[in-house]
């Protein structure tokens, strides 16, 4: 009798029909962009091998006069051991007009952060060149694109990234 009772007073309960949604979750980290629809956080990616360095590098997209992140992986081959008391310069060229910044040394042993604001909308390219052991070296990255405002930056395909001299991968 108990097994009854019991059966009946969860079909009651199961049965009671409340529609009512909490929603228990934040929105404040969504984001809306002024053209009405959500934009993901951009990264381009950069792999590029020499005789001498492997660079795998990651950047926030080239911006007409902003400042954009470059976080720049190098490794001395053939043993991939992070490069260390070198001074690296990075220049962007675009069309014939540079920006520049030199490193003295790295932030972390074999990383290089750089903070550029490229002077042209266009292709060009990133060049690394590398004072080691009295040495200078060159790593470059063509194909590298600045666009004349963040939004047309957003909406680029994932797929525009070098490809010469390169593989994709996350390091």
């Amino acid at each position: 009798m108990i097994f009854i009772i019991a059966i009946i007073a969860i079909s009651i309960v199961s049965c009671n029909n409340n529609n009512t949604i909490i929603d228990t979750h934040s929105h404040e980290d969504l984001t809306v962009a002024d053209d009405g629809h959500d934009h993901e956080a951009v990264t381009n990616q950069y792999t590029v091998y020499t005789d001498k360095f492997e660079l795998f590098a990651e950047s926030d997209p080239f911006v007409l006069g902003e400042n954009s992140h470059v976080l720049a992986h190098f490794s001395l081959l053939p043993r991939f051991i992070p490069l260390s008391d070198a001074s690296v310069k990075i220049t962007l060229n675009i069309e014939g007009a540079e920006s520049h910044q030199t490193l003295l040394e790295p932030t972390k042993s074999g990383i290089y952060e750089f903070s550029i604001k490229p002077r042209k909308a266009g292709t060009g390219s990133m060049i690394f060149n590398i004072e080691f052991e009295g040495n200078n070296y060159q790593v470059v990255v063509p194909e590298i694109n600045v666009y004349a405002d963040a939004h047309s930056a957003l909406h680029v395909p994932t797929t525009d990234q070098s490809t010469v001299n390169t593989i994709g991968f996350t390091k």
